[in-house]
Order: C-alpha cells, then sequence, then structure tokens
C-alpha cells in the first residue's frame, strides 16, 4: 500500500530519528561517550529520551499500518528474522568482540557467552522488536487489530504493561514492553486515519505542550517521571504524533532516513572510532568532537550500506 500524502514525510522522520539516536551515543552518558555529567546538553539527552526510541518505534508501526500481515505467518516470521536477527548476529557480535578488547571504548561486555540472551548495547532494539512483531502477528490472526475499538483495548493493555516497569533483561523483553505500545500508536494512525487533515500549527502546539509539560515535571518533580511512567507514555506518544503533522518533507533530511535502519545497526562504530581518534589526536574541544562524531555517525554508515549492498552476502 502506498503512503497517504499526509504522511509523505516519513523518511523525514526517521532521518530525525537519526541524527537524535547519533547525537545521544555521541554525547553518551556519564561513564560512556563524551561523559558529560551536568549541564543544558546532558539536560537536553535525559529529556530527549522521552522522543528518541518511541519515534522510531511508533515509525515502525507506522510503515507496517501500510504493509501489514495478510497471510503467510512462517513467511513472515522468516522475513522479520532475516531483517533484524542477521545484523544482530554479524554485526551486534563484531561490535560486541570489539568493545570487549579495543582500548579506549566506554564499556565491555560481562559475559561474551550470554551475548544476544543478554542484548548488547543498542541492539536490544533489534530483539525486542522481533518479539513486537510476533505480537503483531498474533493479534492480527484473532482479528484484535481490525477496528477502533479492539485497536484502543489492546493499546490500553500495552500501556499497563509498559508501567508495570518489568525488569526482565533476557531477549529485550524489558524493551518489548517498553516499545510495544509506541508501535501500536503507529499502527492505529497510520491504518484508521490515514487522511486524517491536521494543521500544521496544531501538531507545532501539541510538542510544544507536551516539552513543557515534560520540562516542568523534570524541573520541579525529578522523582516522580520516568521513561515508564504513564506520563512517560503520553509525552513520547504525544511528541510522535504532533512530529508527524507539523515537520515538512525535507530532501536532506529524507535521504539520511532512508538509510535509517544501516544508520542504526552501524553507527556506534564511527562515534566511537571517531572520539579516540580526536582524542589521540589531542582535540578536546566538545563542539569539535560533536560535531564531527555526530557527521560521521551517519554520513559512513551510508556508505556502509552503500557498498555492503554491493555484495550478495554483505548485502
Amino acid at each position: 500500500m502506498s503512503n497517504p500524502l499526509k504522511f509523505q514525510n516519513i523518511d523525514t522522520l526517521r532521518g530525525l530519528a537519526c541524527f537524535l539516536l547519533v547525537l545521544y551515543h555521541v554525547v553518551g552518558q556519564p561513564l560512556t561517550g563524551l561523559m558529560i555529567e551536568t549541564g543544558i546538553l546532558r539536560d537536553a539527552m535525559e529529556y530527549l529520551a522521552y522522543i528518541r526510541m518511541p519515534l522510531f518505534t511508533f515509525l515502525s508501526g507506522l510503515v507496517y499500518a501500510y504493509r501489514p500481515f495478510i497471510s503467510g505467518h512462517k513467511r513472515f516470521i522468516a522475513g522479520k528474522a532475516k531483517r533484524l536477527f542477521y545484523p544482530m548476529l554479524t554485526v551486534g557480535s563484531l561490535f560486541a568482540i570489539l568493545q570487549n578488547f579495543s582500548p579506549g571504548t566506554n564499556n565491555e561486555v560481562n559475559n561474551l557467552f550470554l551475548i544476544h540472551i543478554i542484548p548488547v548495547a543498542h541492539f536490544w532494539f533489534v530483539e525486542a522488536l522481533f518479539l513486537v512483531f510476533i505480537t503483531v502477528l498474533i493479534l492480527e490472526t484473532y482479528k484484535l487489530l481490525d477496528s477502533k475499538v479492539k485497536c484502543l483495548l489492546v493499546l490500553a493493555c500495552s500501556v499497563f504493561l509498559y508501567t508495570l516497569e518489568i525488569e526482565i533483561p533476557y531477549f529485550a523483553i524489558w524493551g518489548y514492553f517498553y516499545l510495544l505500545p509506541f508501535f501500536l500508536v503507529g499502527l492505529g494512525l497510520g491504518r484508521f486515519t490515514p487522511q486524517l487533515k491536521m494543521p500544521k500549527y496544531l501538531g507545532t502546539i501539541i510538542i510544544t505542550i507536551t516539552m513543557i509539560i515534560l520540562i516542568f515535571v523534570e524541573v520541579y518533580f525529578p522523582t516522580i517521571l520516568t521513561k515508564n511512567h504513564f506520563l512517560g507514555f503520553l509525552i513520547g506518544a504525544g511528541v510522535c504524533i504532533g512530529l508527524t503533522f507539523s515537520v515538512s518533507k525535507n530532501k536532506l533530511i529524507s535521504l539520511i532516513g532512508k538509510f535509517s535502519y544501516s544508520i542504526y545497526i552501524y553507527h556506534v562504530f564511527f562515534t566511537a572510532a571517531t572520539r579516540i581518534i580526536l582524542y589521540k589526536m589531542g582535540v578536546q574541544d566538545l563542539a569539535i568532537h560533536i560535531v564531527v562524531a555526530t557527521t560521521t555517525g551517519i554520513l559512513f554508515p551510508i556508505l556502509t550500506h552503500i557498498v555492503f549492498r554491493k555484495n550478495r552476502y554483505t548485502k
């Protein structure tokens, strides 16, 4: 099914999500990346945590709504496994080994024998998303997503599980419960309201109000809000919906968005390598690190994709 005209900005939104993700891994946590512990940039990264992965997942649901499961359970599962698990088992395993033994990295894998059973770094998303697709396959089989009422009920159940903060690390089960509601929001928006007319300014208002609420709560009630809080879900879903209707198609960002999966898979190799090389060169300026590493974290995965797709095996 072709994308409705209203949602032709999906690749632009993917590009935006890529930028937020790469920037986050460049800045890192207090013990990773550039190890920025305090300041506006650190606060901004924490606020954007309510948007980054929800946006990726929301867009996955939106795209799925245009190409939903109709028949062929085995083919559907095999397709998703090939798309998600091949990169995880190859690139993910290589990343785990390099991270564990390369000098200058911030993290190491505690037990190499448990890699992918306990997800490696950002590859948790790949495993969690596969579980989301399996769940959607089951829901579609029993026609539990074929009406607005059913979809809302399923969404309500997923949000309830989301708020329980289930912390099961194996096979990214915790991530599955975290991502599922946002996937369903995207699926529902694409399936039931593809021709919804919303002025751009209204989408901008939704984003503005949502971010004001987020900043207010984080500043004045910092112990209340977590990513798995119901308000955290509303903030993530609200911004995703607002962006869908307020962001116009942009050719450059759309081009980046077309390589979003490759950027997600490969960017950490290049952001980490850039940081290590810049430090070896004696470069300490924070702005230079952020600009250069963010650029390489987006550009080089695209080049890697272009090179790898020319060979039947690396493709």
